[in-house]
């Protein structure tokens, strides 16, 4: 119907009905939505299935997911550490066709890929070891066969195409497109550039070092035959620059029905591309506004911002971002940030982006908007390497899916057509890479539409389970689709009407009818219960004090048996062991990893007396034990005082005080981190640092540091957004030293520790992430991935102490004189003091008990009184400070002895 686009488009700035002229493009920067701060390419893509575009990050090696959730918030996720860092460039597509997407990850050194598994819930690595200097990654269905492949320029050599097995598998194959055996390949882009319906590759282009003419810097523009044969012709096509390209965006910027073209240059001028409409492009950037000499960008990125019907450009060039006016001139508009990787991470139909842990929200507007999600059924599942045609008013935009644009991002695989204020649209046209040629007419605004691989489309069908979709190892459930239709194509190849499937996955359907058109089924997911392994949560901490308790929580299930004999979901434990569960599931019954539950012994009391000041004023309070904290409450929680003797605050009435003692535990020193700067290395160019987590509280005492050059450091601990915790200036002199540091570490991941002036050394080979620190927490990677480790080395930590207290204990302190009465142990003699081998009390009232007490708290002697005199036998008692408590019924005396030889 509309394949042939009609010759007589031409520019306009009302086919919208109006574009406001002095619309403005402006963000919102957050970084509370996204933890950590990631170095790796901004990566925006829908990776559960759901319609939304998430957020892909690496933390060195360890992949990130955060899930865009319909309230505009992100549930995070870790999964596996990668042996890639991404670090040069990252990009997604359904490789494997399962319904979920994965990844391409390029580093200085290899190239991985990260299959998802049948649910979205994992992923798998295929991590190819030959070694490729990885810039610009990048998927396509290169030869046409209904799966993607990938392609990645190389750096130093020939880049790499890899060729997808028909079953997501893909391994490295030259003859899948054979480009210029030569290095200097930084950016690559499919774009049907000839409108002829194939896709076809170019590859921009710098080498440093190079001479004008180059090869190694010369643009190649790969054409495609229609068969899978790429014939270089950048030459006649006049897109054969040398002037160091660093990556070029494909747009269709005059709304045209082709594709033009915006290269940014390091030598000579930036060039805007006009294509011809006959396969080749005229440069017209010096009418277009963009400056042409601001040289030196790496990225180059194209889409329409201001949902205005015309793409932006977002480049470096110019400080941020050129907006399209719509007859081939741009406005230049400041955004302080680089570029990211762009998509609609709140689902307002305005394009957003994503740099590290930010997310740059789109400050929108009143123009209207449509986005397009494919569901390829004969081509592949994303559908990539499809144009679409948006018609308006007799006018057309033009927009192909892609994976992988610019120099590293990653970004929606959703199209996207701002419609200015236009309120219907005539119809959309897709034309897939299968060949299929789909029309809708008059889709509606402001909304997305989810298109399958048809001529035509008809209404939803649903799926019926006979069975469940939970199986337990060994069954199977049956899915049938509705009766009546033509043919059928499952997402796992069966073309019955029905499906009997033991495996987990998501199953769906298409059901064609005579005239082609096709009906598709929602998706269902039928889960495998391999292993229903119950968790056991601890509702505090795993080390508590005697006297406390620690509540143990089970995951869910039909029936519990703990290892103390309870029956219940939850147990309160108060004493060391070591705990488990047993959890009826759907399939089995399964015990859960034992947790350990350490009860530390509590201090013992404190040994003090009442205290009596014959007028008001201060008074000297004095107990026996280890750590004595002083309250002026029994249950208040801040002390007022500590040590064995402390004094009062001015008293002028009777008032009472309360004491404890506590006993430490933990504190253990332990070391960890990489032990010193053996491999290569040496000052950074930029600087950056290395990621660590924390298992649980420490305390880094020290690191040891190759400082280059004397002078003056800052080393900051911070948090995961980067955020300075504790900070410390150091005088360093040239070379290696131990630094102290006392840094109090809290629970938690993406931590670092930095250094402003970056003038350390630091490794860039013989690095092998991640370095344990100790068993409180782990290295796990750098800002620049896993090759590089920043200048702290042989951590020494010490584990966090804990505190056990002892009851309290009541010290009343009285104002004005005391009668004997009061006290009948006031008068007794304590001598000699110091004493040797033993000690005499004289004076001691009929009945009165003496306890000898040493200076942490024990009893070491406990005597009665038989007469006014007691001699207390010494002779095995330790040299030492001791407490003598005397004990009868007016009340407690305490003396303090000493014991020496």
């Amino acid at each position: 119907m509309r394949r042939h686009l009609p010759q007589f488009l031409a520019f306009a700035t009302a086919w919208f009905g109006s574009i406001d002229l002095i619309a403005q493009i402006s963000f919102t920067a957050n970084n509370s939505l996204l933890p950590g701060n990631y170095g790796s390419p901004g990566c925006v893509v829908d990776m559960n299935g759901d319609h939304l575009d998430d957020v892909v990050r690496l933390n060195g090696s360890q992949l990130t997911i955060s899930y865009q959730q319909s309230d505009g918030t992100f549930q995070h996720q870790s999964f596996l550490n990668t042996n890639s860092s991404g670090l040069w460039s990252m990009c997604a597509g359904d490789l494997d066709n399962n319904g979920y997407n994965d990844l391409c990850l390029g580093d200085g050194s290899h190239v991985e890929f990260l299959y998802a598994n049948n649910d979205g819930s994992a992923y798998a690595s295929h991590y190819i070891p030959d070694y490729i200097f990885s810039q610009r990654s990048t998927m396509a269905d290169i030869d046409n066969d209904g799966w993607l492949d990938s392609f990645v320029c190389h750096d130093v050599d020939q880049s790499h195409p890899y060729r997808n097995d028909g079953t997501g598998w893909v391994t490295e194959d030259q003859t899948l497109i054979e480009t210029i055996d030569l290095a200097g390949n930084y950016a690559a882009i499919w774009v049907d550039y000839d409108n002829d319906h194939d896709i076809d590759l170019y590859i921009t282009k710098c080498r440093q070092g190079s001479s004008p003419g180059d090869p190694e810097r010369v643009n190649a523009l790969y054409q495609n035959d229609g068969t899978g044969v790429y014939t270089e012709v950048a030459a006649g096509a006049n897109m054969n620059s040398g002037d160091q390209s660093w990556s070029t965006v494909f747009e269709d910027f005059d709304n045209d029905g082709d594709f033009d073209a915006f290269i940014v240059e390091h030598t000579g001028q930036n060039k805007f591309m006009l294509n011809n409409g006959d396969g080749t492009f005229t440069d017209i950037i010096a009418t277009t506004g963009i400056n042409a000499n601001d040289l030196g960008a790496w990225e180059s990125q194209g889409a329409d911002f201001d949902n205005d019907g015309w793409i932006d450009i977002f480049s470096e060039v110019g400080g941020g971002m050129y907006r399209n006016n719509g007859d081939l001139t741009f406005t230049n508009i400041s955004i302080a940030t680089d570029e990211g990787g762009i998509g609609d991470l709140n689902n307002d139909g305005w394009l957003d982006y994503q740099l590290s842990n930010t997310i740059y929200f789109n400050n929108g507007g009143t123009n209207h908007w449509i986005k397009v999600e494919l569901d390829g059924i004969f081509s592949n599942n994303n559908g990539i390497g499809s144009r679409l045609w948006l018609y308006t008013n007799g006018m057309v935009q033009t927009r192909e899916i892609r994976s992988g644009q610019g120099f590293s991002h990653m970004n929606s695989l959703q199209a996207h057509f701002g419609i200015g204020t236009a309120t219907s649209i005539d119809s959309l046209v897709i034309d897939w890479p299968s060949g299929v040629h789909t029309v809708i007419d008059a889709p509606a605004i402001d909304q997305l539409h989810i298109v399958p691989e048809a001529d035509c489309t008809l209404a939803p069908i649903t799926i019926t389970v006979n069975g469940s979709t939970q199986l337990c190892p060994g069954e199977s459930t049956q899915l049938l689709a509705p009766m009546g239709y033509d043919s059928y194509v499952w997402s796992n190849g069966s073309a019955s009407d029905n499906i009997t499937v033991s495996d987990g996955g998501n199953y769906s359907v298409a059901a064609f009818d005579l005239n082609g058109c096709v009906a598709l089924s929602e998706m269902v997911t039928v889960q495998v219960i391999t292993m229903e392994m119950p968790e056991v949560e601890v509702m505090g901490e795993e080390v508590i004090c005697d006297g406390e308790t620690v509540e143990l929580v089970s995951s869910p299930g039909s029936s519990y048996l703990w290892s103390n004999g309870a029956t219940t979901q939850s147990i309160l434990v108060d004493a060391t062991g070591i705990y488990s569960v047993s959890v009826e599931g759907i399939c089995s019954t399964n015990d859960s990893d034992p947790v350990t539950i350490t009860v530390e012994a509590a201090a013992a009391l404190p040994v003090t007396s009442d205290v009596n000041i014959p007028t008001p004023g201060t008074a000297t309070l004095n107990a026996v034990g280890d750590n004595i904290e002083w309250y002026a409450g029994e249950f208040d929680t801040a002390p007022v005082g500590s040590g064995n003797s402390w004094e009062t605050p001015f008293l002028n009435a009777n008032t009472s005080f309360w004491c404890e003692a506590n006993m430490m535990h933990g504190g253990a020193l332990e070391s960890g981190g990489k032990p010193d700067n053996s491999g290569g290395g040496g000052l950074p160019s930029s600087g950056a640092w290395s990621w660590f987590d924390a298992y649980e509280p420490f305390t880094i005492l020290s690191v040891k540091v190759y400082a280059v050059g004397d002078g003056m450091r800052t080393i900051n601990l911070c948090d995961e957004n980067g955020n300075v915790m504790q900070t410390v200036d150091v005088m360093m002199l040239d070379g290696e030293q131990v630094v102290p540091l006392n840094f109090e570490v809290p629970v938690g991941t993406d931590l670092s520790l930095r250094c402003p002036q970056n003038n350390m050394f630091r490794n860039n080979s013989g690095v092998s992430y991640p370095y344990a620190i100790g068993t409180v927490g782990e290295l796990t990677g750098s800002f620049y991935g896993g090759s590089y480790y920043y200048y702290f080395y042989d951590w020494q930590v010490q584990k966090e102490m804990l505190l056990c207290p002892s009851e309290r204990v009541e010290v009343l302190v009285t104002v004005g004189p005391v009668g004997v009465a009061e006290n009948d142990l006031g008068s007794v003699q304590v001598f000699p003091v110091p004493a040797t081998s033993e000690l005499q009390v004289a004076g001691l009232p009929a009945g009165a008990e003496l306890e000898l007490i040493d200076a942490s708290g024990r009893l070491v002697m406990r005597q009665l009184g038989t007469g006014s005199l007691v001699i207390m036998d010494l002779q095995r008692v330790l040299p030492g400070a001791y407490m003598l408590r005397m004990i009868d019924r007016s009340g407690v005396e305490v003396r303090r002895i000493t014991v020496t030889r």
